[in-house]
């Protein structure tokens, strides 16, 4: 009896996962051929379709990305702390409340979904993806690429720079500045000579 009902509950969660756009290769993972039929038959589609594919590329895209991929890790973390090193495989029952939670947090939900949630914690479990780094700037936990030495969050990152892009501005503005003073004071100091030559020839 127990048993029928894990099994119920397990399908009941898969059948939640597909409907909020989770791929079938995921969803084999835990369903047989027979049950994934069964539950792409009958799901009811939330999202309008299955969105992101496999691999973690698309954290270093974008700063939004990077800061996703470390929330999404240290959400997991603080969700099923007896399981973050992911030496366990993560659950169909822990992707589905960890996306719940992740839904009321996460801003951008385009680059938002169960996909990339579960790939993510694939490639950390698998060692493609580096964690329990600490950020050198403010020594938080980072998800980031096996080969990167830099150690610097997402956020850390974007805002290194966004301070070099001003300090880059503010640069070419003072020279631009400092090349209208001199030919200012060039043209001030033609206007002198000229005007003294004038006197001069009047005299």
């Amino acid at each position: 009896m127990i048993s029928v009902a894990k099994h119920y509950k397990r399908l009941i969660v898969l059948e939640k996962l597909a409907a909020v756009g989770t791929r079938k290769n995921i969803l084999g993972n835990w369903a047989s051929d027979q049950e994934l039929y069964s539950i792409w038959r009958r799901r009811v589609v939330v999202t309008e379709k299955c969105s992101h594919n496999a691999g973690v590329s698309w954290i270093r895209k974008s700063k939004e990305n990077a800061i996703l991929a470390e929330l999404i890790y240290r959400t997991y973390c603080e969700v099923f702390p007896h399981n973050a090193s992911l030496k366990k495989p993560i659950t169909p029952y822990q992707l589905y409340e960890l996306y719940l939670v992740l839904y009321l947090r996460v801003q951008n939900k385009s680059e938002f979904s169960t996909n990339r949630i579960y790939h993510l914690l694939r490639a950390i479990a698998s060692n493609e993806l580096k964690v329990n780094c600490k950020c050198k700037t403010c020594y938080t936990i980072i998800v980031d690429d096996i080969n990167d030495i830099n150690l610097h969050c997402g956020l850390c990152r974007y805002l290194a720079r966004k301070k070099r892009v001003e300090s880059s501005s503010q640069s070419q503005h003072n020279q631009a500045v400092v090349g209208l003073s001199d030919k200012s004071v060039s043209a001030h100091s033609s206007g002198v000579k000229t005007a003294n030559d004038m006197v001069r020839k009047v005299g």
